[in-house]
């Protein structure tokens, strides 16, 4: 014979009695079907119960990893999209620290009643038109104001303001509706006439308890909103440059909305 390995029965046939069987002595046929093609490919699958036998729809592959546990592959995969979920939580969180999630712009009139350094300040009326993106809200507010503020003498003076708001997490327009305690600054040229900038920060207040900071219940963070402007006016007292800070309270309403 060709081949010397022939001699040996059980080498001729693949070291695979049981699957094979060589009747003729020349060549290796599948044990139970001599039609079979599929036994005389090398890479035959072997059925792992009856080694003789056809392989079974449904049955584990002869070359299959028994040590593969499919439980530990769904718990690696509840582990991915956990591992997911936290990311995008600390993302979140990040972007509610850091990013304002409402811009809006204001303008208003204010007014300084008093001759000396300490003098109240009321802000009778300041409308904000303010744009929620994450809410996709659009809304215009209604604020009145009151204040102290101390500083360069105005003698009864009076200005009109306009400028930028940002609120950081405010998930909904409507929770930035009631009572805020803010604080600012101001200063400006003033020869009768008077040109400035002032910039305030604020926060909203509980309503039941002016003194607690507002958590929005959407977001899980207390709301505080950061306010700057230009200031347009005049006064009594001609002091060449006026500087002065201010804190107060003040109630905003909510008007109308308009929502995408």
């Amino acid at each position: 014979m060709a081949n010397p390995q022939s001699w040996n029965r059980y080498s001729y046939v693949e070291n695979r009695p049981i699957l094979f069987n060589d009747p003729s002595g020349h060549d290796s046929v599948c044990g139970n079907s001599n039609s079979d093609p599929e036994c005389e490919q090398d890479d035959a699958p072997i059925n792992p119960i009856d080694p003789g036998g056809p392989l079974e729809p449904g049955l584990p592959q002869g070359n299959s990893n028994d040590d593969d546990d499919p439980d530990e592959d769904l718990k690696q995969g509840h582990s991915g999209k956990k591992g997911n979920d936290d990311l995008r939580e600390l993302v979140d969180w990040l972007l509610w620290m850091n990013v304002p999630s409402a811009f809006g712009i204001h303008g208003g009139i204010s007014g300084q009643f008093g001759p000396g350094f300490i003098e109240p300040q009321i802000t009778p009326v300041e409308l904000l038109l303010l744009v929620n993106w994450r809410s996709r809200e659009i809304d215009l507010f209604y604020s009145v104001e009151g204040s102290a503020y101390h500083g360069t003498p105005t003698l009864y003076g009076g200005n009109v303001y306009f400028g930028v708001t940002t609120i950081k997490g405010l998930s909904q327009n409507e929770y930035f509706e009631g009572y805020s305690f803010f604080s600012g600054a101001t200063a400006g040229a003033d020869v009768f006439g008077k040109v400035g900038v002032s910039r305030v920060n604020g926060m909203p207040v509980d309503s039941d308890n002016p003194l607690t900071r507002y958590v929005d219940p959407g977001s899980g963070f207390a709301v505080t909103y950061t306010q700057h402007s230009i200031t347009v006016g005049g006064n009594l007292a001609a002091n060449a440059f006026d500087v002065g800070v201010y804190n107060g309270y003040g109630y905003t309403h909510l008007i109308t909305r308009k929502s995408k």
